[in-house]
């Protein structure tokens, strides 16, 4: 017997389709990133979704930064939604500032993906 006693395999999955159906959906989100640069500190507040469509936002962002930039914070407050092409944002950050890069306001979502590759055991967060 399967998950449902008496009932056929058909049925199992016509009882898992539907309980999937249900489920919310979420929007896909742009991106948009707003700069505050002082002195010599960048900080770089992102919102909406950082994937594979948006990370090229990111990349001309921190490509643009001024050289003279010695520590860079992202802002992700309002960050809904990051992909690998983002993490890879993320690493390229860190490397272009050699390490002086601050992750601030990490919602929770986002924190377990980083952690599960491992960034967080390099990355500074506030």
């Amino acid at each position: 017997m399967g998950l449902y006693h008496g009932e056929g395999q058909s049925e199992r999955k016509f009882k898992v389709r539907l309980h999937q159906a249900r489920l919310p959906r979420r929007k896909r989100g742009k991106m948009t990133i707003e700069k505050n640069i002082t002195q010599n500190k960048a900080e770089l507040k992102l919102s909406g979704w950082l994937d594979t469509q948006s990370s090229p936002m990111l990349e001309e962002a921190l490509s643009g930064l001024d050289p003279g930039i010695v520590s860079l914070t992202l802002d992700l407050t309002e960050l809904e939604y990051i992909s690998s092409a983002g993490l890879r944002q993320i690493v390229a950050a860190y490397k272009k500032m050699n390490g002086e890069l601050t992750l601030k306001n990490v919602p929770g979502e986002i924190m377990g993906v980083i952690r599960m590759t491992g960034l967080d055991r390099r990355l500074r967060f506030v």
